[in-house]
């Protein structure tokens, strides 16, 4: 038979998993919480940051409210407690953050690219229409006759 400190950490492992699956659908927590507000559940940032440290029970209804809220079904939330790297950080949410900031990195890289490139081609046009009305005053100074 296990006892209670054994058992809490499956809130720890569950809190985990929520915040894992909020990372990875790219919410923070404050957005997590929006969500479950709407759903008629009185959430604030600081609820969802408790339950991801599995420092605050979670009752059935919230677990299954923070799953339709995920996309996902419940079960994908239920999970053995994993083996820890440091403290209280399971190896295998390391690896899947590291995994989603390389994700993210990558992303990023490619929009700074495209940013680049347009801001490159911006800027090129304003050059010549300034050249151009620079071309245009230039002109009209030296032709008061007109």
């Amino acid at each position: 038979m296990k006892d209670r400190e054994s058992l809490e950490a499956y809130e720890h492992a569950v809190g985990q998993a929520i915040r894992l699956r909020r990372m990875t659908s790219g919410l923070s927590q404050s957005e997590l919480a929006d969500r479950l507000s709407r759903m008629g559940f009185s959430m604030m940032q600081t609820t969802v940051a408790k339950i991801e440290a599995g420092t605050r029970p979670l009752r059935l209804s919230e677990f299954v409210g923070i799953a339709h809220a995920l996309g996902m079904p419940w079960q994908s939330l239920l999970a053995e407690p994993s083996p820890m790297i440091h403290g209280d950080v399971p190896i295998a949410e390391m690896e899947s953050y590291l995994a989603t900031l390389r994700m993210v990195e990558e992303s990023m890289r490619k929009d700074m690219l495209t940013y680049v490139s347009d801001w490159a081609e911006a800027r090129a046009e304003r050059l010549a229409a300034e050249q151009r009305f620079q071309d245009v005053r230039d002109g009209a100074a030296a032709d008061p006759a007109e």
